[in-house]
């Protein structure tokens, strides 16, 4: 526990000093580019093992969210009393918890797919799964979820 709170604080320390950076230079650069720069630094850190998150109370993810909230501030020269879950909608960013939850999902269903075909005997023999079938064509995974 001690480690992820750790982690999670060093993160955000690094990431409220790349924003402060970004900031500096968002009057020079087009929103665009803006909105380039905050993906390929803010967004791809709050990316960055996210996943250990998962878990922790609401209290210790929050400060994460206020990042990325300070983020699409940035990216849309919005003001600090100006509603945010539009913006965060036009910029098609998902919400700190959203963000984890799609992560997991997204890294089961790539490797505990591939590791449910491989041992389909294994688990046929020992669950009494024998419906498990791994002849399904990728784009017809969206009809099991």
């Amino acid at each position: 526990m001690y480690l992820r709170k750790r982690f999670y604080c060093l993160q955000r320390r690094g990431l409220s000093l790349a924003i402060c950076r970004l900031r500096q230079i968002r009057r020079l650069v087009g929103l665009e580019v803006t909105a380039q720069l905050v993906s390929a630094f803010i967004l791809s850190w709050l990316d960055y093992c996210n996943s250990v998150l998962a878990g922790l109370p609401r209290c210790t993810t929050e400060p994460l969210q206020h990042v990325l909230n300070a983020a699409a501030r940035l990216v849309l020269n919005l003001r600090l009393h100006e509603h945010l879950t539009p913006s965060l909608q036009q910029l098609h960013w998902l919400p700190i918890d959203y963000r984890i939850t799609y992560k997991l999902c997204l890294i089961w269903l790539v490797y505990g797919w591939y590791a449910l075909c491989a041992y389909q005997p294994c688990i046929t023999v020992l669950i009494g799964l024998c419906s498990v079938s791994c002849t399904l064509h990728p784009t017809t995974w969206s009809q099991i979820l």
